[in-house]
């Protein structure tokens, strides 16, 4: 997701409101696809999404990240491949942030999966 400077700064604010989720892809969501989300009562559940303070890093942009753990439970079936996150308005269900994983990582039955507190990093450039 492209956004400029000034565009980072209001998304970041705009979201500090919002009752926000973090959902996981095995098809990254992209400006013209709804991706494809784990699903289907296989030990998964989305999980809410409290975003640390944004902050300009020199060089870089407006980075936020995520505040806690984000465990999205053991799975009790396979999950496939997570190729990507999604951040979901809980309000209207709307992704309001998409973005790949630098690692893609299959999950199978009996594996938890968590992404810890800070490593979930949103940066607009």
């Amino acid at each position: 997701m492209n956004l400029s400077y000034a565009e980072g700064e209001k998304w970041v604010a705009n979201l500090q409101g919002r009752t926000l989720e973090v959902a996981l892809y095995t098809v990254t969501p992209t400006k013209t696809t709804s991706g494809t989300e784990v699903s289907g009562g296989i030990g998964y559940t989305r999980q809410a999404l409290t975003l640390n303070n944004a902050a300009t890093v020199a060089g870089q942009g407006i980075r936020t990240s995520n505040a806690s753990d984000l465990a999205f439970g053991t799975a009790t079936g396979d999950w496939g491949t997570i190729t990507g996150v999604a951040v979901h308005d809980t309000d209207d269900d709307e992704i309001v942030w998409y973005g790949a994983v630098a690692n893609e990582m299959s999950v199978i039955t009996g594996q938890p999966f968590e992404i810890k507190s800070g490593t979930l990093t949103i940066l607009f450039k």
